[in-house]
């Protein structure tokens, strides 16, 4: 409220400088817009704004010209007429296209357009051009539903899994689907089977070390090792472990293990084989 107070002031101020001759109407109408665009704020009076709205949007730009306070009537007037006569120009030249194309034999500006970038020179070839594309994409259509129905009937889900069951020997959908999912058993057996399992190899081998110390309980492994995969599932491990002897000293022993995960649960003891263990 005040501030719109102190705007009133100031412009009633500009209105008595107006009348003394202090300054230019320019000048007032300058000063009076700018005071004017503080009062209000609106998004309308924001120059860019309204100019750029009148160029994409024409009915909303239209709208915020005429209501901006920054621009001048003179202005406010070019700016309409400009973006007025530029679409209408627009709306001259595609009219103007249309009738060419009309003219020519054509239905639309769009057809004409299409016909020239084919380099077809007379509406009839062009007609019969898109008679044949609409005839050739029925006939297609038409042919895929056929070969579908070939394929449903054998009890298959589309006619790509027929044509890759007949090539692999396969007759009935039926054979077909438990042959996939064969084809997926043996992958995820494959992926199985080549899993590295080489950190729980090393957890064991060490378990079967400690096995064989006199005190397993001081047994200080480095830590970060793991066993290497040499063959399906079987690992080898070589390393050392620190732990007391019978009499209390602290000895460091290398070892050499093989190990063999036999499947199953990798976490648990029974499903892994202890192949070989050295001790150096």
């Amino acid at each position: 409220m005040e501030n719109a107070v102190g705007t009133d002031q100031r412009l009633d101020k500009l209105t008595e400088m107006l009348k003394d001759g202090q300054i230019s109407a320019k000048d007032f109408e300058r000063a009076r817009d700018k005071l004017s665009t503080k009062k209000t704020g609106h998004w309308y009076d924001n120059r860019f704004t309204a100019f750029l709205l009148l160029i994409f949007l024409p009915p909303i730009g239209l709208y915020a010209v005429l209501r901006n306070s920054n621009y001048r009537t003179l202005t406010k007037a070019l700016l309409i007429s400009f973006i007025g006569l530029f679409y209408f120009q627009v709306y001259l030249t595609g009219q103007e296209n249309t009738a060419i194309a009309v003219a020519a034999g054509y239905k639309n500006y769009s057809e004409h357009q299409e016909a020239q970038e084919l380099g077809i020179n007379s509406p009839k070839d062009y007609y019969t051009h898109k008679e044949q594309e609409r005839l050739e994409a029925e006939k297609v259509a038409e042919e895929a539903r056929r070969l579908k129905a070939i394929a449903v009937t054998a009890g298959f889900v589309d006619y790509d899994s027929y044509t890759e069951a007949k090539a692999l020997g396969i007759h009935t959908g039926k054979a077909y689907k438990a042959h996939l999912n064969k084809v997926k058993a043996e992958y995820r057996q494959a992926a199985e089977l080549n899993k590295d399992r080489g950190g729980q190899a090393y957890y064991y081998c060490k378990q079967y070390v400690e096995q064989n110390l006199s005190s397993p309980s001081t047994a200080d492994f480095p830590f970060g090792d793991r066993a290497q995969q040499y063959k399906n599932q079987t690992y080898r491990a070589s390393s050392y472990v620190d732990s007391q002897n019978g009499f209390g000293a602290t000895i460091r022993s290398n070892w050499n293990c093989n190990i063999q995960y036999t499947g199953g649960d990798e976490n648990s003891s029974e499903n892994w084989k202890l192949v070989n263990l050295e001790f150096q």
